[in-house]
């Protein structure tokens, strides 16, 4: 399977100027080594297993396509592990798997695993009153729990006095310390707790509802291996069993005849055309909206005990900075990167951000023990392990409003310092309206929520650059100035359409037959 698949990594490592072919090609002729019987040592196993990872692309960081590319690493990688293991029949399954991830991403994953209504409150309830018994009642190791509560004490948190443990009666207060008591005991309750949850969802499964939609499942399912790509991957696979089995000897003549048939048109692996992987302005605006709305269900439940030792320690403002970074954090995630197809509206939409972050001026407030703690945060938080774009709370951001930029707004307006800090909250977890409006039209099973404004958007125009980042491209129709708005994106639809000054409606995505200059 690595052999087929190898060109396939080297045509994607030409093309993205990306990646050590040579690096799998020695791993690759490491593994036929030992189908000879030279042993690979584990140190060599090892050796090769990390240097593959190190050429396995991250789908985030490539605007094309590289799944085949991860399969073919993939498959290297359980190439390797066959090579130490006196059963590698999982190994072999998951690397003729991969040929079909590759060719089909996403084709094994399991769409029926939780049936319908094991989200919904009814369900929780009844399942949290059946195993409440169960962890209150459990037994937990008392010397256990001590050691890893000191374990505990030395982890560095951001505090006002820079990086370090936090304060002694921090750990040892009693929220603390039953909070610690609840993890244990809900860990030693896991073994009873398992059976039971399965077989709650097995009850769902078995309801009407489930059956129909496993049914949808199976049809997905079915509709995805018919899929011309998956045939051929089968076909060649097939093929590949075939050149194998009328090997009469494993020897070097036999594996020198056999790899360049892997590598021929009928058996090598092959890149499947497939659609524009980026996600629509609509999509991220739904993929934003299950985030949020997932953050906003475990809010509900949350316990917030704790507010209480962080008042009394002077930390409170930390509870405000992680409730806006929570909300701030999933609109970074979803707009950057390579994922969004509409870049030229999306770069639009940051340099917006930013500008409108940088023009508002003023005092946050803060007092000094808060300015260290929030500058020490975006200091010690690396955006590439979700922090922030920038690094500190005073530089313009780009992904929306800025900490500093929502409280000096509230302070303008006349605000006390506690409606400064419950403003955040609200903003933190607010519903948009735009998720009433769309439902609505999905509903009603309409294109557009304004009448008349798919007609419009169908007109085929061209839009220059007006220099103005709230409107950044105008147009004239028929005597009539048309302009497109950005909007608070993607809290809200991503354009506004005007005409003369007159609101025509909102939209998701910008129209193929509209022609626009690139701003700025």
């Amino acid at each position: 399977m690595a052999e087929r698949w190898l060109p396939v990594y080297e045509s994607f490592s030409e093309e993205e100027d990306w990646g050590d072919p040579s690096i799998l090609q020695r791993a690759v002729e490491a593994v036929w080594n030992c189908a000879l019987g030279t042993k690979l040592t584990r140190k060599d196993h090892g050796t090769h297993k990390a240097r593959v990872e190190e050429n396995m692309p991250h789908v985030d960081d490539f605007a094309s396509d590289v799944e085949e590319a991860l399969a073919t690493a993939a498959m290297v990688d359980y190439a390797l592990d066959c090579c130490v293991s006196d059963d590698n029949t999982g190994d072999v399954v998951m690397a003729l798997v991969s040929g079909f991830e590759g060719v089909a991403p996403g084709i094994h994953t399991d769409e029926g695993e939780f049936p319908p209504g094991w989200d919904e409150p009814q369900f929780k309830d009844e399942l949290r009153r059946e195993l409440k018994p169960l962890i209150d009642n459990a037994a937990i190791d008392q010397q256990e729990m001590d050691v890893f509560h000191e374990e505990l004490k030395s982890l560095p948190a951001v505090t006002q006095d820079g990086v370090g443990p936090l304060p002694e009666d921090v750990w040892e207060s009693p929220e603390v310390k039953d909070h610690l008591k609840s993890v244990f005991k809900l860990r030693s309750a896991l073994s009873d707790i398992i059976p039971i949850v399965a077989q709650k969802i097995q009850t769902l499964r078995q309801k009407p509802e489930a059956a129909e939609s496993n049914k949808r499942a199976e049809q997905a399912a079915l509709n995805t291996w018919n899929l011309p790509q998956v045939q051929d991957e089968l076909k060649k696979q097939l093929e590949m069993i075939k050149l194998i089995g009328e090997l009469s000897t494993i020897d070097q003549k036999q594996i020198k005849a056999l790899r360049p048939k892997l590598t021929s048109s009928g058996v090598a692996g092959t890149v499947a055309p497939r659609p524009d992987p980026r996600m629509t302005n609509e999509a991220v605006f739904e993929r934003y909206r299950r985030l949020i709305e997932s953050d906003l269900k475990q809010h509900q439940n949350r316990d917030y005990s704790y507010l209480s030792v962080m008042r009394e320690h002077g930390m409170i403002a930390t509870h405000y900075l992680s409730e806006w970074a929570s909300r701030y954090s999933r609109r970074k995630l979803v707009l950057e990167g390579n994922q969004v197809r509409d870049v030229v509206g999306r770069d639009a939409l940051l340099a917006r951000y930013s500008k409108n972050d940088a023009a508002v001026q003023g005092d946050p407030g803060w007092d000094e023990n808060t300015r260290t703690l929030f500058e020490n945060s975006y200091r010690h938080i690396p955006s590439a392990e979700g922090g922030f774009e920038v690094r500190s709370p005073y530089e313009p951001h780009s992904y929306g409003p800025s900490l500093r930029q929502l409280c000096i707004e509230r302070r303008l307006a006349g605000d006390s310092d506690q409606d400064v800090w419950d403003s955040i909250l609200q903003w933190a977890l607010h519903q948009p309206a735009a998720w009433e409006e769309e439902d609505r039209r999905k509903k009603k099973k309409l294109a557009y929520s304004t009448p008349g404004l798919a007609e419009r958007l169908a007109r085929e125009l061209s839009w220059r650059d007006t220099n103005d980042v709230d409107y950044p491209w105008a147009t004239e129709v028929s005597g009539e100035t048309w302009r497109v708005g950005l909007n608070d994106f993607p809290d809200d639809l991503m354009y506004t359409l005007v005409v003369d000054d007159k609101v025509i409606g909102k939209f998701h995505d910008w129209p193929q037959q509209w022609l626009r200059d690139m701003v700025g």
